[in-house]
């Protein structure tokens, strides 16, 4: 076997890359959802509690807080929403993973579907988690 042989790309390499899609899009929907939950209950249970005790927010926590109030108000568009977001998520993943032979171009899909999500999550939480401690802070003294 030459050197050439030995990198090309097996059939069946070329099988799993069609299919890695899938999971692709099944994680990033998934991400998304616990993002559109987290703004549908546990924001609202937040605001609340931050509410409550009169406490004064950082300007991240207010946009956190104002897109939960959003989403909650019109969940109605929300929900339904998520089925064709998913697909056209799975549509455009499926186009770059199988069609597109740029790796970057690939690369930044991938930080865009799970990334994106990730990132956005990390932000709300860090949000609410920040002012969290310190009523808690303050409950203790």
């Amino acid at each position: 076997m030459n050197a050439e042989q030995s990198h090309a790309p097996s059939s069946a390499d070329h099988g799993a890359r069609r299919w890695s899609w899938i999971g692709f899009v099944g994680s990033a929907a998934f991400l998304w959802c616990v993002l559109v939950v987290t703004f549908l209950l546990f924001v609202p249970v937040m605001k609340r509690k931050f509410d409550e005790f009169g406490l004064k927010l950082p300007m991240a926590t207010e946009l956190v807080i104002d897109v939960s109030m959003w989403a909650a108000d019109y969940w109605w568009c929300v929900i339904p929403g998520v089925v064709p977001f998913a697909l056209i998520l799975g549509f455009l993943t499926y186009l770059v993973r199988v069609h597109v032979r740029s790796l970057l171009l690939r690369m930044v899909w991938t930080f865009f579907l799970i990334g994106v999500p990730v990132l956005c999550l990390i932000f709300v939480w860090l949000s609410l988690w920040l002012p969290w401690l310190k009523l808690q802070e303050g409950l203790r003294k």
